[in-house]
C-alpha cells in the first residue's frame, strides 16, 4: 500500500524548508522538502515555493512540532 504525502507548509526560502524539514526529522518524522531548486532560483520574483512535504499520517504531528519550534524561536 502506498501512504498518500501532503504538503503542510510552504515557503518562499528553500533554506527556511529545509530548517523545517530537519526539526520534523530530529522528532522522528520523515519529511520531504519539494520544489528546493525552483524556490531558490526564483524566489526573489515570488513565483515558486519550497514545499515541506510528509506523509498524510504525520500530518498533524509535524504540524505540531513546527508550532513548538516556532513558539521556541518566539
Amino acid at each position: 500500500m502506498t501512504e498518500k504525502i501532503v504538503t503542510i507548509v510552504k515557503y518562499d526560502s528553500y533554506i527556511d524548508a529545509d530548517i523545517a524539514k530537519q526539526h520534523l526529522e530530529s522528532a522522528g518524522i520523515k519529511a520531504m522538502v519539494s520544489g528546493s531548486n525552483t524556490a531558490n532560483v526564483y524566489s526573489i520574483c515570488g513565483i515558486a515555493k519550497a514545499e515541506l512535504l510528509v506523509f498524510e499520517k504525520d500530518k498533524a504531528a509535524a504540524l505540531e512540532v513546527l508550532k513548538d519550534q516556532e513558539q521556541k524561536e518566539d
